[in-house]
């Protein structure tokens, strides 16, 4: 499995791509490192088109979700990206239990939307929190 980690939007989003067969403990390991990466992203999207679940349990999913949960907890909102039609119930399992964890989570087929989703919800609106009035520079 390999994973590939990118800090995107003024370091707000961590983008996160994995291909390959994953397995709890490489997942672990590249959790570890964005956590290292981007103390403070608030927003994942994870791109997990070219990702075989196949060697996950269901157990593996749920420990996984609440340790990202634990370990991350400024992350407020995740994006996946899988293949269409390709592990569909594994999917909405994690999509569930991350969502348990308090973690609002949504699963797409296209990357592109799940970017636009994200990003919507997880940066600012131009001008919010300025006092009426007020102008930027």
């Amino acid at each position: 499995m390999t994973t590939r980690l990118e800090l995107t939007h003024g370091g707000r989003i961590m983008q996160v791509t994995q291909d390959g067969t994953l397995s709890q403990e490489a997942i672990k390991a590249a959790r570890n490192k964005s956590t290292r990466q981007g103390q403070a992203f608030e927003c994942a999207l994870v791109d997990c088109r070219r990702a075989d679940l196949s060697e996950l349990s269901l157990i593996d999913m749920d420990t996984l979700a609440l340790e990202f949960a634990r370990d991350v907890p400024h992350c407020s909102r995740i994006a996946l990206v899988r293949a269409p039609g390709r592990d569909e119930r594994a999917y909405a399992h994690i999509a569930n239990v991350y969502t348990l964890t308090g973690i609002e989570t949504r699963l797409f087929d296209e990357f592109e939307q799940a970017r636009e989703w994200l990003v919507k919800g997880c940066l600012p609106l131009p001008g919010a929190g300025e006092a009426p009035g007020d102008s930027p520079g």
